[in-house]
């Protein structure tokens, strides 16, 4: 008689194991994505960092010469 309630035991303990394991890996790889975007998007906002420097450091270049030109003209301008 035990048999026959231990088999149906066994067979119910098996299928929570295996639901447990599925979700636990389904869990992993739903971490593991989630880390993988997040370090995307830290590597597109550090490059996104990097160009806007890049352009501030042109546009301070291009002015500093500008004023560099405006300088020279009005100097230029009082020795007449």
């Amino acid at each position: 008689m035990n048999n026959a309630g231990g088999g149906s035991t066994n067979q119910t303990m098996t299928n929570m194991s295996q639901e447990s394991n599925q979700t636990l890996k389904e869990m992993n790889q739903s971490a593991n994505q989630t880390g993988e975007a997040i370090q995307q998007n830290a590597s597109e906002f550090g490059a996104n960092i990097s160009e806007g420097a890049k352009e501030l450091g042109t546009n301070i270049t291009e002015g500093v010469k500008n004023l560099a030109e405006n300088i020279g003209e009005k100097l230029q301008d009082l020795a007449k």
